[in-house]
């Protein structure tokens, strides 16, 4: 009976041994998984020192909980290698790997034996639990010497004996409380512990009592308690980390967005001046992606002229501690196109206040650069319009004073040309006076083209003649090194146009040909029939038919083909400032378009320049220079009436008239004109009036005596500018006009042309 009791006794401790081996294994297993999900929390589960730190601490505790003659070994399966071993050492280090691998294979669940052999070669059999945390590539072995259990139950059946039957009944009613309480607390510890394994962390285990169990059931709940708190500090630690992050990542996605969507570019330099950070506005400019622009030097952008005074600039920005280095340069990026950039650079410091770097901030300014050349440019085009208007005043306020006393002295001149025909000396003086009184009237129209003021006077010229006439002058506005050359073409068409006008064409082109040459060349001026028919129609852009072609070509420089496109733009000029007005050129043009001529260019950079000058062939009309010999008997005996208001302009002009065979009626006022045309008795055929009078201009005398002669010509003079002229009402497409000075002949011829009905 006691010896059955006995039995029943050591198979609860059996039992209860095995119950323990089975927690020992499942609390490592949950304290190894509590420490993998706190690490993995914070993202270091795979950081070697904290998950060897975890682990140790598992290992301490299964030391300082483990049950006296209980061994754990822990197997590292990756490593294939006992990692751990604790407990009874004899035994346990006869736990060999092998052993281990052939629990697993043999899968025992549960309760059961197991053999070992000793060192000694004795046979050991033992009890054992295991279990597998794969997380950490452990497979984890609780065991118990079986002859250990024995022994106890043999030195319990040996006091059983010893004692009386009560004490037997005592004993075997004490275990089985025992049993029953330490069943009861494993059981509510195991049911704790696995609850705690899914997570919930309010379980809580009532341990009425004041014994080990109470304790133990109390520690537990704190652990639990402990655990539960932990884990809801690292749960909000992580949401506060990813809100942290989160909000960080939007920062810095803004920030990105801000840098990157700037116009103005941003660069980031290190102290060696090599690249470290390009906005998207830097790449577009460098004509280079971010990761081109990367390491290579930010002074190599810089045009080369201007790299050394932005350097000079940097190293006394450098030296002198200011915050903000302001600086302009030009950039160049990798196409060779060039940029003007306004710079905003400041010095980068680390913690420790060194220097790192810089931080660039800088604003395209090449259409403000532009804008500035263009008002610089139209700035200089105002000066030069208000130089014109300058002179255009001056010129306007003398000429028709001067244009006068040229008449007077040019008229004197001829009347004492005419009657000292018997003296050759005195003719010699007399002729050179009137040569130089042209060349001043000459002088005065040139003033007023240069002002835009001068009215054109077409005649039928041979260019030939013209050209031969100007080719002494010519040649003292080029340069002694510069050879002219003129071409005749033979049997040459006559041409209508404004005489001194083709002089300062002439005069423009040979002073530009002279600039273009740089030290010996050669100008040649060129003149030919030809003809324009359908096939060069297109390619010269004028109509088909004859024209008198002249050239003026140099070996000069030549002309960009950009440049062409706007040679012929007022104001447009290449040379230096104060070395041109950049009005030649346009000048030409206006005064071709003027004669109804056509121009063109022919240039090519390092090979010469030609311009082309068309005019049409007047081979029906004869030139001004086949004049008749001058005689009386050549002029009617009309009447003319003179209306000037110089009184010396007018002896001249009735002397003249008379001379040539005419019937003058002078008057100085035009009362006095009017007075004249009443009460003259015969006819009046011609009317030479002045345009610009007091009281009454020569439009409104000749409107009057229109009504006491319906059939009168009427013919103006003027020494006045063409624009004052105009807004008098005379037109000289439609108007008979000659313009002051003029000479005895000049207006002799002209008389005769409107009385015959020559001149429009």
């Amino acid at each position: 009976m006691m010896y059955a009791n006995f039995m029943i006794t050591a198979d609860k401790i059996y039992a209860l041994e095995h119950e323990l081996l089975r927690m020992n294994v499942s609390n490592i297993i949950s304290n190894s998984d509590h420490g993998y999900k706190t690490i993995s929390a914070l993202g270091m589960e795979k950081v070697a020192f904290y998950s060897d730190a975890t682990k140790k601490g598992v290992v301490q505790d299964i030391e300082k909980n483990l049950t006296p003659g209980t061994s754990v070994a822990i197997f590292d399966t990756q490593l294939n290698e006992i990692v751990y071993l604790v407990g009874n050492e004899a035994l346990g280090q006869s736990m060999t790997v092998e052993h281990i691998k052939n629990i697993t294979k043999q899968n025992l669940i549960g309760p059961h034996e197991y053999d070992f052999i000793l060192g000694s070669g004795k046979k050991v059999t033992t009890l054992l639990e295991y279990g597998k945390y794969p997380n950490w590539n452990w497979i984890i072995v609780s065991f118990v010497n079986e002859n250990q259990l024995l022994k106890y139950s043999k030195d319990a059946m040996k006091i059983s004996s010893a004692m009386a039957g009560v004490f037997i009944i005592l004993i075997f009613i004490a275990v089985f409380k025992l049993s029953n309480r330490i069943s009861r607390a494993i059981i509510a510890l195991e049911e704790g512990a696995h609850q705690l394994s899914t997570n919930k962390m309010d379980v809580k285990i009532d341990m009425p009592g004041n014994d080990e169990f109470t304790s133990l059931a109390s520690s537990f709940n704190l652990m639990s308690t402990a655990i539960k708190n932990t884990e809801t500090k690292l749960r909000q630690s992580i949401c506060d980390e990813k809100k942290t992050n989160l909000s960080l990542i939007d920062s810095r996605k803004q920030y990105y967005d801000l840098i990157e969507g700037m116009p103005d570019i941003i660069t980031r330099v290190s102290v060696d001046g090599s690249l470290l950070f390009v906005n998207k506005a830097a790449t577009i400019m460098f004509g280079l992606s971010a990761k081109d622009c990367i390491g290579k030097f930010a002074f190599d952008f810089i045009h080369p002229d201007d790299q050394l005074l932005t350097q000079q600039y940097f190293s006394l920005w450098l030296g002198n501690k200011k915050d903000v280095f302001l600086h302009e340069n030009r950039q160049v990026n990798i196409d060779g196109q060039i940029f003007y950039v306004a710079w905003s650079i400041r010095r980068e410091y680390d913690e420790f206040d060194n220097l790192i770097g810089f931080v660039s901030t800088g604003r395209d300014i090449t259409e403000n650069k532009r804008n500035l050349e263009e008002n610089s440019k139209l700035e200089s085009q105002l000066i030069q319009a208000q130089k014109m208007e300058a002179v255009g005043q001056l010129a306007g306020g003398i000429a028709h004073d001067f244009n006068n006393m040229l008449g007077v002295i040019l008229g004197h001149a001829e009347l004492a040309l005419h009657e000292s025909e018997g003296s050759s000396a005195l003719t010699s003086h007399l002729k050179d006076i009137i040569i130089a009184g042209h060349r001043s009237a000459d002088l005065t129209k040139q003033l007023l083209t240069y002002a835009r003021k001068q009215s054109i006077e077409p005649k039928i010229i041979n260019l030939n003649d013209s050209i031969s006439s100007m080719l002494t002058m010519l040649q003292r506005l080029i340069d002694e090194n510069i050879e002219l050359t003129f071409e005749q073409g033979t049997n040459l068409g006559l041409v209508k146009i404004d005489p001194s006008q083709m002089d300062q064409m002439l005069a423009n082109f040979c002073i530009n040909a002279s600039d273009a040459i740089d030290t010996f060349g050669k100008i040649i001026i060129k003149t030919e029939n030809c003809s324009i028919n359908e096939l060069s129609t297109e390619k010269l852009v004028i109509p088909t038919g004859h024209y008198v072609k002249l050239s003026v070509s140099d070996n000069g420089s030549g002309i960009d083909k950009e440049v062409i496109k706007h040679i012929f733009e007022p104001f447009y000029t290449t040379k230096d400032v104060g070395k041109g007005t950049g009005l030649g050129l346009s000048t030409i043009f206006g005064a071709v378009k003027q004669n109804k001529g056509y121009i063109e260019v022919i240039s090519e950079l390092n090979q010469g320049t030609t311009f082309n000058m068309y005019f049409r062939s007047e081979n029906n009309m004869l030139t001004e220079k086949n004049e008749i010999k001058v005689n009386v008997d050549c002029f009617g005996k009309a009447t003319v009436l003179i209306v000037e208001d110089d009184e010396m302009l007018l002896d001249i002009q009735t002397i003249t008239l008379e001379q040539y065979g005419y019937k003058v009626l002078s008057a100085n006022t035009t009362s006095l004109a009017e007075t004249l045309a009443r009460e003259y008795d015969g006819k009046i055929d011609l009317l030479l009036t002045d345009v610009i009078m007091p009281v009454m201009n020569g439009k409104e005398v000749a409107d009057k005596l229109r009504g006491l002669y319906p059939k009168i010509r009427i013919l103006y003079m003027s020494g006045y500018t063409a624009d004052i002229i105009a807004n008098k009402g005379v037109i000289y497409d439609n108007t008979n006009f000659i313009q002051k000075p003029f000479g005895n002949k000049a207006l002799a011829y002209k008389v005769k042309e409107v009385l015959e009905g020559l001149s429009t």
